[in-house]
């Protein structure tokens, strides 16, 4: 999306929220096209899967102020990340979400296909190998490249632990060893040369990511927050960072990051140093959100009554759009917890609130349980 987002219908609402949705899968936010080089797991695929790392922790001006650059980084490199209890296994994650909600599962071999014609065919054309042996080298790769995406697949729903992924994920040496029985030390070359450009032109991109979440100012403190580090979200917060740290794009807060994760000793502690829990996204691209959307959106009904309690409007919703509320967040995702929250706090579900939250409630979510609580509360169509 390039133009500002201009909300005309309900219609349209729906489909710019959908659109939106799609952007926060992985619990990232970075948009246009940065999220699949931060979140864990990336889609990773079989060249870089087993050597390849994340980028190390960006650090930004707010974050230890008095250290140099280097410095900063080396600290975050060595310091621990928090990982919540509760994982993946307890709440739908948002990528399951939205899969539920677009009615669309990912067909892994059907991209692992796309990747091998991309990628691979034209390499392997230039080997001169056999019918026979170009065939099975093209069902050995997309079969160990389908495999790895379905574990992609699986850790992003939530059916496995992040542990499982990385224990279960094939190694390229295991191909390399399928593809060691019949292709020639020549050919075996021209594969692993090829494999080490697509290795080495990864990097390049997450590199370039970096760079370019540096000079957009995505401070360490809006990193961490996104990453649900509470240690180092603390540690950043005695030093001075700023609690209202806002990257140039206005794309997120370190608040927006903690509601949507449903940290709420993380919430606390950054309202405690000073973040304004009524505090928009500004961004030209992106509905300019509250925290309490996206605790709304994601179902965290403890950061709700956090949030709510601290002073969030639970009625505000961006100028520009037909009432996109809390509540109609909530509806829209079918959160159904979060629906009777936001309801019982005292948000509106009269007028043109809840009539688009009922709609939403309807035909996105198609959540009946909602749409009665909605109709309860005052809301008609």
């Amino acid at each position: 999306m390039k133009a500002k987002i201009m909300i005309v219908s309900t219609l349209v609402a729906i489909a710019t929220l959908l659109s939106w949705i799609t952007n926060q899968t992985d619990m990232s936010p970075i948009h246009e096209g940065n999220s699949e080089y931060l979140s864990s797991p990336s889609t990773i695929t079989e060249e870089n899967s087993v050597s390849l790392s994340l980028p190390s922790p960006i650090a930004g001006q707010d974050a230890f102020p008095n250290e140099p650059l280097e410095v900063q980084r080396n600290t975050n490199r060595n310091r621990s990340m928090s990982i919540p209890a509760e994982s993946n296994q307890v709440q739908e994650t948002d990528y399951a979400r939205t899969i539920r909600m677009l009615g669309s599962t990912p067909d892994p071999f059907a991209h692992a296909r796309e990747n091998y014609e991309e990628k691979w065919s034209h390499i392997v054309d230039e080997m001169e190998l056999s019918d026979s042996d170009k065939h099975l080298f093209e069902q050995l790769w997309i079969e160990h490249e389908a495999y790895n995406l379905d574990l992609i697949h699986q850790v992003q729903m939530g059916t496995i632990s992040a542990e499982d992924w990385i224990q279960g994920t094939r190694p390229k040496s295991e191909l390399e060893n399928s593809l060691r029985q019949f292709l020639s030390a020549e050919q075996m070359e021209t594969y692993q040369n090829h494999s080490q450009s697509l290795q080495d032109a990864f990097q390049s991109e997450i590199d370039a990511t970096q760079e370019k979440l540096i000079a957009n100012q995505y401070t360490d403190i809006i990193w961490f927050s996104d990453r649900n580090d509470l240690p180092t979200v603390l540690s950043y917060i005695a030093s001075g960072a700023d609690p209202n740290a806002m990257p140039l794009d206005g794309s997120t807060t370190p608040l927006h990051n903690a509601a949507r994760n449903g940290n709420v000793e993380m919430i606390q502690a950054l309202i405690q140093a000073g973040a304004d829990v009524n505090l928009t996204t500004s961004s030209p691209d992106l509905l300019n959100l509250a925290p309490l959307h996206e605790a709304a959106f994601a179902g965290n009904v403890e950061a709700i009554r956090t949030l709510i309690a601290a002073g969030a409007d639970i009625n505000y919703y961006p100028a520009d759009s037909s009432p996109t509320t809390a509540l109609r967040l909530a509806a829209l995702a079918g959160q159904k917890d979060a629906v009777r929250e936001l309801l019982a706090l005292g948000a509106s579900a009269t007028g043109d609130i809840g009539k688009n939250a009922l709609i939403d409630a309807r035909n996105v979510a198609q959540d009946f349980e909602i749409e009665q609580m909605l109709i309860n509360a005052g809301a008609r169509d």
